[in-house]
């Protein structure tokens, strides 16, 4: 088997853990690349095989392209991402619009061969893809892993079961792509037109998009990151995992999290009194505020309200509204009790004449 560019480039994915084959130039090993611990990213840009086998997307496949045995030796190469519809000739046929721009879509295939090294074997290899527009069928080695219609979405596609790791085989992807006009208000191209990748984890590794950052508590202060992340576990065996949790400042110092608050000390009362009836031709009430005492709630003791003050009588003998005394005491600091209400008692006869 010719050792091929492809083949190479695909063979340096397991730099991080054995680093990169012998004799491959450094460029090449350097499009491997990692975005953390046991996980290598590989492109697949360049290598593909590609033949449009009608410009009608309602066409009948007869090809058999997805067997690897398949002969693709006279097909063009391309390179990904790549959009074969901007390549065609404007036509009024094949269900095409002006918003199109007239071109037509189509049924393609895509093939890509390439060899994995004996490093991977026990790793999790899957292939991704941003977006093919559309309705697209993943073939590996012969057998359909996945299907996905829509055009506009990226997905990805476990191949872990179905490649060779012995640096010898080679292994064949095969994609199908149908785009059957109308399919869109406007021109969206047809092929595999974003980027394509292989990914290599470990058995134990962080599922696709799942990690989750909020931020549920931004003050001045303080800010509370919650950072949720989904592990999958495909070793077959039990695995630890530990999770922490705090908050930094303003300056990236980490602080613990806020202490629960404490309860008031303050006791909350009414008074319990009856009122009496009020004098005729006014009323006449008493507010009295009494600031907590040794024996106070916030002290630990019950709390002991003053006996509200009486209201001045009128200055006269015919009956008029009275006015209305309310008694304030200063605020304490600390804590204060609630204030309490009463209602004085009519003038007694003696008051009257009194004030006679």
């Amino acid at each position: 088997m010719t050792v091929t560019r492809r083949s190479v480039l695909i063979a340096s994915a397991a730099a991080p853990a054995a680093g990169a084959l012998p004799g491959a130039p450094s460029a090449w090993a350097a499009d491997a690349t990692g975005s953390g611990a046991g996980r290598a990213t590989v492109p697949l840009r360049d290598g593909w095989r590609f033949l449009l086998v009608a410009p009608d997307g309602a066409a009948e496949d007869t090809t058999g392209a997805a067997d690897p045995a398949y002969d693709d030796s006279a097909w063009r190469e391309v390179a990904v991402p790549h959009d074969w519809s901007i390549e065609q000739t404007p036509t009024t046929e094949h269900g095409t619009t002006s918003g199109t721009g007239f071109l037509p879509g189509g049924l393609g295939w895509y093939r890509l061969a390439f060899t994995l090294p004996p490093a991977l074997a026990g790793k999790r290899i899957s292939v991704e893809f941003d977006g093919v527009y559309m309705d697209c069928r993943v073939h590996c080695n012969g057998r359909e892993v996945g299907r996905h219609p829509y055009g506009y979405t990226g997905f990805a596609l476990d191949l872990t079961d179905l490649v060779r790791t012995d640096g010898r085989t080679e292994n064949v992807l095969a994609v199908q792509v149908r785009n059957r006009l109308p399919s869109s208000r406007w021109y969206s191209g047809s092929g595999i037109y974003r980027e394509a990748r292989l990914v290599v984890t470990e058995p134990v590794h962080v599922r696709r998009w799942g990690t989750y950052v909020t931020t549920p508590r931004v003050d001045e202060e303080r800010a509370t990151v919650r950072v949720r992340t989904d592990v999958v576990n495909a070793s077959g065996a039990r695995a630890r995992s530990r999770s922490g949790r705090g908050s930094r400042t303003p300056t990236g110092a980490r602080s613990p999290a806020p202490p629960p608050r404490p309860p008031s000390p303050v006791r909350r009362a009414r008074s319990t009194s009856s009122p009496s009836p009020a004098p005729v031709g006014g009323t006449s009430r008493t507010r009295t505020a009494t600031p907590c005492t040794p024996n106070c709630a916030s002290a630990g003791g019950p709390s002991t309200p003053t006996a509200p003050r009486s209201a001045s009588a009128p200055s006269t003998s015919t009956p008029t509204r009275a006015s209305t005394s309310t008694a304030r005491t200063p605020r304490s600091r600390a804590s204060t009790c609630t204030t309490t209400s009463a209602r004085s008692a009519p003038p007694s006869a003696s008051t009257r004449s009194a004030a006679r």
